[in-house]
C-alpha cells in the first residue's frame, strides 16, 4: 500500500508566467480535492518562482523546457528568426523525442499528465499509456500558423505534428477567456482561472510612500519575459501618480518605485494592493486584474493570436483602455489612466476556473480515491 494519493505531472510552458499562474491554481485545488497527491513539475522557469505561485504544496522540479511557444526579443516583439530555428530544432527528430519522453515518463509513473501547454509531453503520455489532460487558453499550432507560411515544408511539418500531439489528449480544459480549441477532440469550457491574493494596507509602507499620500499606485508590468522599454522620462514627470515598475537597474525618485523592493511580497497580493494595471492583453494579468475590480491600460503584442480573445472579454469584464506604442511613448497613455480610474468600478468577476477543473479531474479520473 502506497503512502501518497495520485501522482500528477505537469508540464508548464515558460512563456512568461501567465502559464504557470494558471497551473499552479489548478494545483492549489487539486491539492485540496484529492488524498495526499504527489506533484512533479516540468518547467523551465526557476524553482523560487514556481514555489511562489505555488504556495504551501510540496512538488518535485524538471527544470527543461518541453516547448518553444514564441521567442521574444521583449515582452511585446518576436524573435521569428529564432523561433523558427527553436522550432525547426525540435521538429526535426520529433518522433525520436516523443519517444524519449514516454520513456522518462514510465520510469516516474504517473497516473495523470497534465499540460500547459506543451504538445509533445502530451504525444509521449499517449505513447507510455497515460493519461492526460490539457489546460488550454491558447495553443502553440496557432503560433506556428500565425508567424509562419504553412505552404513551406518545415512550418507544415511543425503545425501538422502540434496539432496530431493536441490531438491525442484525453480531455482539454479551456479557461475563459480561451481560444476555439479546436485541434482538441474533448473539450470542457471552464469558468477564468487566477491566482487571488488580498489588499495589503501596509503594502505602500514598503516602498516608503507616506501615508497622507493618496496618489494612486500604478503598477507597469509586462510579464515574466524580460527587456520591457518603460518611457521613463514620462513617468517621473507625471506625479500625480506613484509608479512601480519591474526594472531593477532604473534608478527610484519620489513617484518610480521598483517591484525589487517587493521581493518579499507575493505577486498576488501585489497586484491586489494597487490601484492600476498598464501591461499586455496576457492571460493572467488580465484575468487577475478584473477579477480584483482594477483599471487596465494595454498595448497590444502584435500578432499574438490569443489577444482578441482576452481583450474582448476585458472591454466586457474589466475597466479596460487599449494604447497604441505611441501613446506609451508619448504620454498619451496617462488621460486614458485618469477616466479609468474615476470611472465606475465593475463588479468583480468570478475566476473560479481552478476548482471547476479540478472537480471534473477528480470525478473523471480520481472518483475512486477517498
Amino acid at each position: 500500500m502506497t503512502d501518497h494519493g495520485p501522482r500528477i505531472h505537469f508540464t508548464i510552458s515558460s512563456h512568461g508566467y501567465g502559464h504557470l499562474s494558471q497551473s499552479a491554481a489548478l494545483i492549489g485545488e487539486l491539492a485540496k480535492q484529492l488524498p495526499d497527491p504527489v506533484f512533479r513539475i516540468q518547467c523551465n522557469l526557476p524553482e523560487k518562482i514556481i514555489a511562489e505561485r505555488i504556495g504551501n504544496i510540496a512538488f518535485e522540479h524538471d527544470k527543461c523546457s518541453m516547448d518553444i511557444g514564441l521567442i521574444q526579443k521583449d515582452p511585446i516583439t518576436p524573435n521569428l528568426e529564432a523561433t523558427y530555428r527553436a522550432y525547426k530544432a525540435l521538429h526535426d527528430n520529433y518522433s525520436e523525442r516523443v519517444t524519449l519522453e514516454s520513456k522518462e515518463f514510465k520510469n516516474w509513473q504517473p497516473d495523470l499528465v497534465i499540460s500547459d501547454i506543451p504538445y509533445l509531453p502530451i504525444a509521449a503520455a499517449s505513447r507510455a499509456g497515460i493519461a492526460s489532460i490539457a489546460l488550454a487558453s491558447l495553443t502553440w499550432d496557432n503560433i506556428i500558423s500565425r508567424y509562419f507560411k504553412l505552404h513551406n515544408s518545415y512550418p507544415k511539418k511543425w503545425y501538422t505534428e502540434a496539432r496530431s500531439s493536441y490531438g491525442e489528449t484525453d480531455l482539454a480544459l479551456l479557461p475563459s477567456p480561451a481560444m476555439n480549441g479546436d485541434c482538441f477532440n474533448n473539450i470542457k469550457k471552464i469558468p477564468p482561472i487566477a491566482i487571488l491574493g488580498k489588499r495589503q494596507s501596509n503594502f505602500r509602507s514598503t516602498l516608503n510612500i507616506n501615508t497622507k499620500d493618496d496618489r494612486p499606485l500604478i503598477l507597469c508590468s509586462f510579464g515574466g519575459i524580460s527587456g520591457a522599454k518603460l518611457p521613463l522620462s514620462i513617468l517621473r514627470k507625471e506625479i500625480d501618480f506613484h509608479w512601480l515598475i519591474n526594472i531593477p537597474e532604473a534608478s527610484t525618485s519620489e513617484n518610480i518605485h521598483n517591484l525589487e523592493t517587493c521581493i518579499n511580497w507575493p505577486f498576488k497580493d501585489i497586484i491586489a494592493s494597487v490601484d492600476a494595471v498598464i501591461s499586455k492583453p496576457g492571460y493572467g494579468i488580465s484575468v487577475e486584474t478584473a477579477a480584483h475590480g482594477l483599471p487596465i491600460v494595454f498595448l497590444r503584442r502584435g500578432d499574438f493570436p490569443d489577444e482578441p480573445f482576452i481583450i474582448k472579454w476585458l472591454h466586457k469584464n474589466a475597466r479596460a483602455k487599449e494604447i497604441s506604442t505611441n501613446d506609451w511613448n508619448t504620454g498619451g497613455f496617462v488621460e486614458s489612466l485618469m477616466d479609468l480610474i474615476s470611472s465606475p468600478s465593475n463588479k468583480s468577476s468570478q475566476c473560479n476556473g481552478a476548482e471547476v477543473g479540478a472537480s471534473i479531474i477528480k470525478n473523471q479520473l480520481f472518483s475512486h480515491l477517498k
